[in-house]
């Protein structure tokens, strides 16, 4: 289970996938739930909850006659003023 991306500036092959430590990835994304020291943790159900959610905004789109498009803004949450932004 991934969700590929495109049109990433000039890379390729980027995808969120499940994956708890560095080791498990070569430049995409692992989502967590929570996160230790160099990991993320409960990849496979923060994959399956992004998954869900977008296959509902592409089902509401698609009785609108709209294309969707995700936009991804890694965040540092170490960082208060990243997390907020997440947030909101």
């Amino acid at each position: 289970m991934a969700i590929m991306l495109e049109n990433k500036h000039g890379r390729t092959n980027i995808a969120i996938h499940p994956g708890n430590t560095p080791s498990n990835t070569d430049g995409c994304i692992l989502p967590g739930k929570t996160a230790g020291k160099d990991r993320v943790n409960n990849s496979v159900d923060a994959l399956t909850e992004i998954t869900d959610y977008v296959k509902t905004i592409q089902a509401a789109d698609k009785t609108k006659g709209e294309e969707t498009t995700i936009t991804v803004k890694v965040v540092d949450p170490t960082k208060k003023e990243d997390v907020k932004e997440v947030e909101k």
